[in-house]
Formats: structure tokens, sequence, C-alpha cells
């Protein structure tokens, strides 16, 4: 089976990520698959290393998609390059794309605009439409396209995200020195508005045991280290950055939380969860529907006794959280299986 991956780059970001973890797991499990990626733009540092071939291209190139048994492609522009191809090329090839995101909600925040985020949601839908298959990241997700009519909402499935680190990894990590009078939490992302960091702050004042750690960077930096200086708790956020080694942050905090205001998928929170952290997240769709109340702590958005009474929930039970949220980890959301379902859907769309 020959496999194209279209991608916006090679840069470690999500949907680039779930792209790389199918292509590595695929290949290593001795299935007779072949892959390539075209990718669209370069960027300067924090690139995935793909184990196959990839090739930068531009929006007009004419590749040879039908060399391919199947096209698979990742967020707006890659899928508006695949809907072109169909549309004006004499290459016949089947398609995939997958959801990583609501498009109108999450583009809201990234324009800041409902106008400029409502006509490229449009735009997005059109070139979702000429795709053969669509796959969902969550029920909740689907639920959410579901009345949008521009495709049809059953050509389609659901495959969680999955995220694994390598034991090899994980033996060479060291941990970074914190504070044990404190309980540290952490979080990972982009720092934009839509993850909502900003709520861990503005509860510190309540919970004066608490160290909240950053790890990432992004336009709300600023606003956030305003934040924790007017409230007086810049001594308790701590900013670390992009690291390519997230993991040695986690491995030394007590616990992950996850903010975020709306999500497609958190792989952050996987991540945490492999590695055997209780976490703390917003109540959100992909949230809820994915974990229990006995697998995550729950809080309310903008709600700080809420996050507080999360937090305190895991500081008085920490091993329950543990426990409850890595069983759930390894039965339903490594990497493996998510390749696995991946792979189930890239023989049937084959098969047909």
């Amino acid at each position: 089976m020959k496999v194209c991956m279209i991608l916006p780059s090679l840069a470690k970001k999500g949907p680039n990520q779930v792209a790389y973890d199918i292509i590595v797991n695929l290949l290593k499990s001795n299935i007779h698959i072949e892959f390539k990626v075209y990718y669209f733009d370069e960027v300067s540092d924090c690139t995935l290393s793909f184990p196959c071939i990839t090739q930068k291209i531009s929006f007009w190139d004419n590749v040879d998609l039908g060399y391919f048994d199947l096209v698979h492609s990742h967020m707006l522009k890659p899928d508006l390059y695949v809907c072109r191809m169909k549309l004006f090329n004499r290459y016949k090839f089947v398609s995939l794309s997958t959801l990583h995101q609501k498009d109108y909600v999450n583009l809201t925040y990234d324009y800041n605009s409902k106008l400029k985020a409502f006509l490229a949601s449009l735009l997005w839908r059109v070139g979702l439409s000429q795709h053969d298959h669509l796959i969902y990241l969550s029920q909740s997700m689907k639920n959410y396209y579901k009345y949008k009519h521009l495709f049809n909402n059953t050509r389609s499935s659901i495959v969680f995200n999955g995220r694994s680190f390598a034991k090899k990894d994980l033996r060479n990590v060291s941990s970074v020195s914190m504070s044990s009078t404190y309980f540290n939490i952490v979080t990972a992302c982009l720092l934009t508005q839509r993850k909502g960091v900003e709520q861990i702050i503005f509860a510190l004042p309540a919970i004066p045991n608490v160290v909240f750690h950053i790890i990432g960077d992004g336009k709300e930096k600023k606003y956030l280290q305003a934040i924790a200086s007017v409230l007086g708790v810049d001594e308790r956020v701590v900013f670390h950055g992009f690291t390519e080694n997230v993991e040695n942050i986690l491995l030394s905090s007590d616990a992950f939380v996850l903010p975020s205001r709306a999500e497609g998928f958190p792989l952050a929170l996987l991540e945490a969860a492999s590695l055997n952290l209780p976490c703390i997240c917003s109540r959100i769709d992909v949230t809820v529907e994915v974990f229990s109340e006995n697998e995550v702590s729950f809080f309310n958005l903008d709600e700080e006794d809420s996050i507080r009474n999360a937090i305190n929930k895991v500081m008085s039970s920490p091993e329950k959280y543990k426990y409850n949220l890595n069983q759930k980890y390894r039965n339903c959301l490594t990497s493996e299986i998510m390749a696995n379902n991946y792979f189930k859907t890239y023989i049937q769309l084959v098969s047909n």
C-alpha cells in the first residue's frame, strides 16, 4: 500500500505529530506499506524527522497523487490542495482528511476575528467536500460538524488521538529541580487565548502551596507575566519557554493541568498520562467525552473556586488519579492503538 501524507509543514505541532506517529508505528509493525510526506512551509527549528521521504511543494505544484493508493491530508492548506487536485487535474485518487479542530471555534481565537474565522471555515468546508472520507477525533467533534451541510457526514469515522514516548527516550531523561515544599503543576502549550492558561494564574492567590510551571511560548506570554506580577504570584509562576524535551519537566512535576477553552484532542494531556502524571483539566466537550471523573479532576471554565477544588482533589488523592488515568491511556490512547485504527480505515478505503 502506498500512502501520501500532506502537511502544512514539518513543525513539531499537534496535527503533524499525529501524522508522524501514524507513519512511525505502521512502518515498525512490519505492514507492507510505503509512505511519502509532502509539505508546504519550512520552519527553522523544532521539526519532526520523518522515517520516510519528505518533499517540499508549493500549492500550485501538480504532484502525481494518482501514484498513491491513498492520500491523507491534515489541516486547511493541505485539504484545499487536495480539493484543487481533484477538481482541476487528471489524477484520480482516494483521499481522506483528519479534522484536528472545530474550524470556526479555533479560527476565531487564531484570527481574533469572527468574520475571518467564518470565511476561512467556509472555504475549508468546501475543500473537505471533495474528500472520500473524514476522520474526527471525537464524537463531540463529529456532532459539531453534523449540521454544517457542506459535506456528507456519513463518510466518516472517529479515531481518538494517541501519544507515546519511546522507552529509550525516558531512560535518558534527567529531572528538573523543583521545590518539594510546593505542589508543582505544569502545562505545555502554545500560549494563546484559546489555551486558557490565565485561569490557573488567577486561582493561585487562593492556593499558596502551588507552583505553576508553563512550558511553551506565544503571543499571550507578556499578558500572563503581567497578571502574575499584579496578583503577586510571579515567584510561583515559572515560564520555561519552548524545550525539545518536555518530558524532563513533566517527570519532575506533581500534576499536569489542561486549562483549554477548546481542543480538538489534547495531545499534551496524553503525554502526561503516558508518564503517569495525575491530570487536572477544564470541563469541555472532548475531555468529558474521553475521560471520567475518576480519571481526571475537572474544573469549570473561569471559576476560581472550581479550579482550586480540582487541584485540591489531586493533591489529596494523587495515586488514584495516576492509576485510573494511566489505565485509560494504556487501553485506549497510545500511539500504537491510534495508528492501528487508522490502518483499519486505510484498508477499508483501499478495498472499496
